[in-house]
């Protein structure tokens, strides 16, 4: 049959209105042919939504209470989703941070953590109900019969659209979680310093497109595309063991400083699973399957150095983390695709195709940052203040989005049992989603912190304005 519209798919050359082309390739899986099922019209194709959704969840819950860490920029714990990165008094949270913090204590003794801090975050592209649009797009290529009509229906709908939902078109998971009893800290009045051991956990999934052209197959009647879902993903580890002490101590001041060394373990996947070949009562079991058979597990050590000025009103800090930029690995995909039957297969293949925009060999280093640091204390009890942060250079998280942050927060550390502690910040991401946070947080019975953050920019999900990004965490910590 002839096709009267370029866009559509003769069976040899395949092209879109936005001037894509692609050969049609027998055999080697280069384009998989569209898959002849039932025609999945209505709701059922929206729990192509949730069952992604709680897949990625589960990936993430799973890893905050198994094997994993929060050494990258994840979710900021306790209080210091609030405060930001500072070295803030009376938190054991704050001297995860900044090496020096620590012994900077106001009496010598030890704190530690009772439970937690654990800590949730999700952030969405900024491209209104792109679930609902790719659900669509599944019933799409599940349909049979199709009409050249209802084909070039389809293909105006969504030639254009699919670039949007491949750049802006993604949904983001992350979490943390401190093993019970730390971070443990133990200040002294001797020259020894201070002693920190840190154990932390984290995890973090996303989901993100790339898009191909749509087209249609005049002989078998279908629309086909190689657009695919592309998931990043790992849990971490982190058992961290630093010592700080006082190195200058002047009328106006004193010094601190500090160093900590950091055994990191992640195990990374990532996978590339073309929507053609999905069937939504199966896609959060096929991501459940993909973590655990297409992952590699990787160890490495990391220095972190800083400094911290204290004086009677103010205090002022830099910290280095990283500066030996360890590298962990993801597993290699697309490659030896004859190996493996099934799905699996079909996911490699998929893979191999985009070889152009996804890096096959990948290797995630965590390279090094400067952020600086200060606060003021307006009273001199130093129970109130005000501070900022600011990271010098951006870095990458584990799944590749840009971080460079910055921070303006203010409180009340609270002393008493009855009144609590308050605070407040404002926060932006100067390098990636660029996106702006409001955060509050509350301290309860000296014991127990609370913090939440949300972003100013909102998303439709579902038919409902979302904030884009949100993060809450809470924990329990004890002072002697």
């Amino acid at each position: 049959a002839a096709c009267p519209d370029a866009r559509l798919y003769c069976p040899i050359l395949t092209r879109s209105r936005r001037g894509f082309a692609a050969i049609r390739e027998q055999g080697a899986g280069r384009v998989p042919t569209a898959p002849a099922t039932q025609d999945f019209q209505g709701p059922g194709m929206n729990r192509f939504r949730s069952s992604v959704l709680s897949a990625v969840l589960v990936v993430v819950l799973t890893a905050c209470f198994t094997v994993a860490q929060a050494g990258p920029e994840l979710v900021r714990s306790g209080p210091t989703l609030t405060f930001g990165k500072v070295s803030v008094p009376g938190t054991v949270a704050s001297a995860t941070g900044n090496p020096s913090a620590a012994s900077a204590a106001e009496a010598p003794g030890f704190r530690f953590g009772l439970l937690g801090p654990v800590g949730l975050k999700y952030e969405a592209g900024d491209t209104d109900d792109f679930l609902e649009e790719i659900d669509d797009l599944i019933d799409e290529l599940d349909r049979e019969n199709v009409t050249v009509e209802e084909a070039e229906e389809v293909i105006a709908r969504f030639d254009g659209l699919l670039e949007t939902l491949a750049r802006d078109g993604y949904v983001k998971v992350s979490g943390s979680a401190q093993a019970p009893g730390t971070p443990f800290l133990l200040s002294t009045d001797t020259r020894a310093g201070t002693m920190t051991l840190d154990v932390r956990f984290g995890a973090q999934a996303r989901l993100g497109f790339l898009d191909a052209p749509l087209a249609y197959d005049s002989e078998q009647e279908v629309l086909e595309s190689r657009t695919a879902a592309y998931i990043k993903g790992g849990r971490w580890r982190e058992i961290g063991v630093g010592l700080g002490r006082e190195v200058l101590n002047a009328s106006t001041g004193r010094l601190h400083a500090g160093a900590r060394l950091v055994h990191y373990q992640a195990r990374l996947t990532k996978s590339v699973i073309a929507l053609q070949d999905i069937d939504d009562e199966e896609i959060g079991d096929v991501l459940r399957d993909e973590y655990d058979s297409n992952s590699r597990t990787t160890s490495s050590l990391g220095i972190d150095l800083g400094v911290l000025w204290v004086a009677d009103r103010y205090q002022a800090g830099l910290t280095l983390a990283n500066i030996n930029s360890p590298e962990f690995d993801y597993p290699v995909i697309g490659a030896n695709c004859d190996a493996y039957a099934g799905m699996r297969q079909a996911n490699c293949q998929s893979a191999a195709h985009f070889e152009d925009r996804v890096d096959l060999a990948e290797t995630y280093e965590m390279r090094p940052q400067l952020t600086l640091e200060g606060a003021w204390f307006p009273f001199e009890s130093r129970r109130w203040l005000v501070a900022a942060s600011l990271d010098a250079n951006e870095t990458n998280d584990p799944v590749g989005d840009g971080h460079r942050w910055g921070s303006i927060s203010g409180g009340y550390l609270t002393e008493s049992w009855l009144i609590p502690g308050v605070r407040a910040g404002y926060h932006r991401n100067f390098a990636g989603s660029e996106l702006s946070y409001l955060s509050l947080g509350l301290t309860l019975v000296r014991l127990l912190h609370v913090d939440v953050a949300w972003t100013l920019d909102r998303v439709d999900l579902d038919g409902d304005s979302h904030p884009r990004s949100a993060a809450v965490t809470a924990g329990l910590e004890l002072a002697f």
